[in-house]
């Protein structure tokens, strides 16, 4: 199967921000990262046994509640492309193609928030990060997941002009 993973190490173990305090993303993907590829592969041979066609991986991070330095990696696989969220990686697999897209990743809502704050002096290794942070922030990752799940675009001011033409021609 072929990948088209980019993940970069470097991007989720170098921290960036000096604060140590901070429960952030760029700090814990290391442990995060232990064995991902491996499970990530495993969640996508289930999926492909699982199902037909294409499909989404979602990998969601939990953090213990008892022991809050302990972070999980829930692997899944689904048909649909889920809601954009924090703490959320989510792949596409390509049936065609028998391959893996990454569609998002987007970190802690505080780590989002740190990226945000400091976008202009973010390292070239976490520009890829920045961008899924502001895309997930101006609405664009949502706009991603309704177009992957063949949603159509709803607003009030479509529905109305509608309205307006099935009155017309009713006329």
């Amino acid at each position: 199967m072929k990948k088209d993973l980019k993940i970069d190490l470097k991007k989720f173990t170098e921290k960036k921000i000096s604060d140590p305090t901070l429960y952030n993303a760029l700090e814990l993907g290391g442990k995060m990262l232990s064995g991902f590829n491996e499970n990530l592969e495993l969640c996508a041979q289930r999926g492909k046994k699982e199902r037909k066609g294409d499909f989404f991986i979602v990998v969601l991070r939990k953090r213990e509640t008892v022991v809050d330095t302990i972070v999980r990696s829930l692997f899944m696989h689904r048909k649909t492309c889920p809601t954009p969220n924090y703490d959320q990686i989510v792949y596409q697999y390509i049936a065609k193609d028998d391959r893996l897209k990454e569609i998002w990743v987007i970190p802690d809502r505080e780590s989002c928030h740190i990226l945000k704050q400091n976008a202009l002096q973010v390292d070239k290794s976490e520009r890829d990060l920045l961008r899924y942070v502001l895309d997930f922030d101006d609405g664009t990752l949502f706009k991603i997941m309704s177009k992957l799940n063949g949603e159509k675009e709803f607003s009030l001011e479509l529905e109305e002009n509608k309205i307006k033409e099935l009155k017309e021609e009713q006329e």
